[in-house]
């Protein structure tokens, strides 16, 4: 019941993109154990950079969510009074084609759109947009799913005492996980899941190496 009430609040394309953030991330600070020697390297600092990073940007990606969240509702409540205030079908008509598909709208007559328009006013205006428990949740959910990509991949570290082997050990735990989400996105999309996997992993690869490469 509760993984259903998560699947309801972040989305499989949420959970994937939010999982790779972490990953990048994770990826990015560890990837000093590539050029670092044993006598150079402090394993603990590393890995708490490693979380302190996913920690701080789990809270940007939440605190986004949050403001993006706000923002759409404020317009789409702007476009609302609007479209119940409109002076005629022709003022109806330009406001509906500002906000949808323009022949989509261009399919509607005019009787059609004073019908939507006394529809749309007959039903009550909801309050002034703000913020509710679900999207303090989604939040929150936001930030434990980037924080919780970073556990797996920081495991070697702690158990494995060669910083290299650690690391690759690392890289093989990334690709898999990338490769899992993107399966998981692939039947949630309904496409081929295998081939949907491998893609993923495939994007996320290219981006943590260009993030690597370009200094994290």
């Amino acid at each position: 019941m509760r993984w259903q009430r998560f699947s309801e609040l972040i989305a499989p394309d949420d959970q994937a993109l939010e999982t790779l953030s972490g990953i990048i991330l994770t990826m990015s600070v560890l990837s000093t154990l590539q050029v670092a020697s044993a006598q150079s390297i402090d394993t603990r600092s590393l890995v708490y950079a490693a979380i302190g990073s996913t920690i701080a940007w789990g809270f940007v990606d939440g605190m986004m969510y949050l403001v993006g969240t706000l923002m759409d509702r404020t317009r789409a409540y702007k476009v609302m009074r609007g479209l119940r205030s409109a002076a005629s079908v022709l003022d109806f008509r330009q406001q509906l084609i500002a906000e949808s598909p323009e022949y989509l709208v261009d399919r509607l007559s005019d009787h059609s759109l004073d019908k939507i328009q006394t529809f749309l006013q007959s039903e009550p205006l909801e309050h002034r947009p703000s913020l509710n428990r679900d999207d303090l949740q989604t939040a929150l959910l936001l930030w434990l799913v980037v924080v919780s990509a970073s556990l797996p991949l920081i495991m070697p570290l702690v158990f494995i005492h060669d910083h290299v082997l650690a690391f690759r050990v690392t890289q093989f735990i990334s690709v898999w996980i990338m490769f899992a989400m993107g399966y998981k996105l692939g039947t949630w999309l309904g496409v081929k899941s295998v081939k949907s996997g491998l893609l993923f992993a495939m994007i996320g690869i290219l981006i943590a190496v260009v993030c690597i490469y370009l200094g994290g």
